[in-house]
């Protein structure tokens, strides 16, 4: 009988077993679910998305189920597709601060707003950041 690679020798150790690689997680359902939520707020099919990146419907179905994990590269080319920031994509670090998660996801309908809505949302985010400054000196 002749020994192959991932059955003798030193090749045991080094030789990937079946199914050794990383499972998907609850943080990879988290980025399936947003790039859904995002790609249906534009109105994209998954075909029309999987198109724009070059990969098939059927692996954007399981992006977006959690199934398979997304990788960094390909994270980056759905947000550019999705015309979103990657931080709207990704579920809040531990230890964030509250409200850092909302404010990720305001990132894509900011993008919507005309420049003049833009410096009316900014004026007020600096009122309450002042009001806020104001508060905490009392």
């Amino acid at each position: 009988m002749r020994n192959n690679r991932y059955t003798s020798g030193w090749h045991n150790l080094v030789a990937k077993k079946k199914g050794s690689a990383r499972k998907a997680s609850a943080v990879d359902v988290t980025i399936g679910e947003r790039i859904r939520a995002r790609r249906l707020e534009l109105g994209l099919s998954q075909t029309a998305l999987a198109d724009e990146l070059g990969i098939t419907f059927q692996q954007v179905q399981k992006y977006e189920r959690g199934v398979n994990r997304v990788s960094a590269a390909t994270l980056l080319d759905i947000c550019t597709v999705l015309e979103v920031e990657i931080a709207a994509l990704l579920p809040p670090r531990k230890g964030a601060p509250k409200g850092a998660d909302d404010l990720a996801a305001l990132a894509p309908l900011l993008a919507k707003i005309t420049p003049e809505g833009k410096e009316l949302v900014a004026e007020l985010v600096r009122t309450l950041a002042a009001r806020g400054a104001k508060t905490r000196k009392n």
